[in-house]
Order: C-alpha cells, then sequence, then structure tokens
C-alpha cells in the first residue's frame, strides 16, 4: 500500500494512474499450461540463455504478487477512486486504472 501512497502524491487530485501487469490466469486449461511454462519451462529456458537467475526471480514474482482483486483494493486504501482492471490474454495480463481522489 505504501507504494501506492506515493504514486498518490506524486499524481494530482484527478490524476490517473495506469498499471500492466502479469498475473496468473484462474480458468482451466490455460491455468495448466501457463503454470507448466512460466513457472517451469521458464526458468530451464533463462539457464539455456546464460541467466538462470532472472528466469527464476520472474515467476516468483509474478506467484507473489496479489491477484488483480487484491491489487485493486490496495489501490483503494491508497487514496484512489474509480478503480477498475481489465483481464487480457486469457487473464495473463490485468491492466488496472485508477483516479487519485481530490
Amino acid at each position: 500500500v505504501a507504494a501506492f501512497t506515493n504514486l498518490a502524491g506524486a499524481l494530482r487530485p484527478g490524476g490517473r494512474l495506469a498499471m500492466l501487469e502479469i498475473t496468473r490466469p484462474q480458468r482451466e486449461p490455460l491455468s495448466t499450461f501457463y503454470s507448466l511454462w512460466f513457472d517451469r519451462l521458464v526458468p530451464v529456458l533463462g539457464a539455456v540463455a546464460g541467466d538462470q537467475d532472472a528466469y527464476s526471480y520472474l515467476p516468483e514474482s509474478v506467484r507473489s504478487f496479489p491477484h488483480p482483486e487484491a491489487l485493486a483494493a490496495m489501490i483503494e486504501r491508497a487514496g484512489f477512486a474509480e478503480i477498475r482492471w481489465l483481464l487480457l490474454a486469457g487473464g495473463i495480463i490485468a491492466i488496472h486504472s485508477a483516479t487519485r481522489s481530490p
């Protein structure tokens, strides 16, 4: 919440926040495929490419990131209004938008 509070402080009242995030799809069969690809194959491909740490960090980071609903609640607690999100690519991508409250 602190990061969103800082963002709110950087925006003028009525200013817009927009965020693009990678998230975890919730519907089958995409969620199973995504888990196999992102959690298992991406780190292996990273090792082959010579940077296993970076490609292991990414799936861990996405796994620990809040789901879109929880992220929206955090944004609201930081003083934003008109919070919306849109899931794209079968739920792999989330775009959040909000307006800084006056």
